[in-house]
């Protein structure tokens, strides 16, 4: 599991365990621009971006949100095409 390391946020234990998860899986990188793509303000670091909209996911539909394939198509779903990398 890739570590975490984000601003001074609050997430629950299983917001924080699902973002390690996607970040490893989807190769995020350190640095900022997610935000933006994820409702959030675009202060926040890519890592607590998606560890803070996988919050706001698990607040929406928790059983869909507890699923890594779920997250990954929803986040691609709202990444522009040509920021998209390859992925496994």
């Amino acid at each position: 599991m890739v570590k975490v390391e984000k601003a001074n946020i609050w997430t629950t234990p299983q917001a924080k365990m699902l973002a390690s998860g996607l970040i490893q899986k989807m190769w995020i990188r350190q640095g900022y621009g997610l935000a933006i793509y994820l409702g959030l303000e675009p202060f926040y670091d890519n890592y607590s971006a998606v560890e803070l909209w996988i919050q706001r996911m698990l607040a929406i539909d928790y059983d869909q949100a507890m699923n890594l394939d779920f997250l990954q198509d929803q986040l691609v779903g709202l990444v522009p095409e040509d920021m998209q990398g390859e992925l496994d």
